[in-house]
């Protein structure tokens, strides 16, 4: 099950699965899946902030830069931090 609802360049997603019991769940807890996300797109930027059904959270963020290049930024709750830029050609 899943729904989302956008508000101009916000939106919010929620997720939920009934497989805490399916072969291939990883949650350690083997709690059923459940996922949120808020996430902002308004012209070369984007952000969005993510949270599961184990109190793991992630938030990254984007801005074209345009030609194929990218700056990016990453942190998460294993206080694992990443800025970088990609290239696409």
């Amino acid at each position: 099950l899943s729904a989302t609802y956008t508000m101009d360049a916000i939106s919010l997603t929620l997720s939920s699965a009934d497989d805490k019991d399916h072969a291939r769940n990883t949650n350690t807890g083997k709690k059923a899946s459940q996922n949120m996300t808020i996430a902002y797109a308004n012209g070369p930027l984007t952000a969005s902030f993510n949270n599961d059904e184990s109190s793991a959270w992630w938030a990254t963020t984007s801005y074209d830069l345009g030609n194929g290049a990218d700056l990016f930024a990453t942190v998460d709750h294993t206080e694992f931090a990443v800025v970088g830029l990609s290239f696409a050609f």
